[in-house]
This record gives C-alpha cells, sequence and structure tokens, in this order.
C-alpha cells in the first residue's frame, strides 16, 4: 500500500502474482470497489487492470490517475 502523507489515505494497491517469476501490479485505490477479508473487488474490467502500469518487484511505480 501507498499512502498519502497529507490525509493518510491509501493511493494505491501493490498486487503482487507468482512465487519464481514474480510480477507485481499497482492498483490506483479509486478504482477499488469493496474489501472483504480475503478479496478486493475492482470497479473496472479485467481490460482496464491489463493496462496498469506493471511495476518492477520491490519498488512502487507511478499510478494512473483513476
Amino acid at each position: 500500500m501507498d499512502l498519502d502523507p497529507a490525509s493518510r489515505r491509501i493511493t494505491r494497491v501493490v498486487v503482487r502474482r507468482g512465487k519464481l517469476f514474480r510480477r507485481e501490479t499497482t492498483i490506483p485505490a479509486g478504482v477499488i470497489a469493496s474489501v472483504a477479508d480475503d478479496r478486493i473487488t475492482l470497479g473496472v474490467g479485467a481490460d482496464e487492470v491489463k493496462k496498469l502500469e506493471r511495476g518492477v518487484p520491490g519498488q512502487l511505480g507511478t499510478a494512473p490517475a483513476a
């Protein structure tokens, strides 16, 4: 997660996939529709998620505007 220091609100979440060849995708907080115990539901389709920036493992990139 990345926080806005002024508002202390979450601005983006990093989703990690894979074990050997780990990939990270930065998800802007504005596209999160709901959060449950073990699930985050997005308010956009799979095509929009594919357009999101792919991060470098261990580094947060710049997320596109929501």
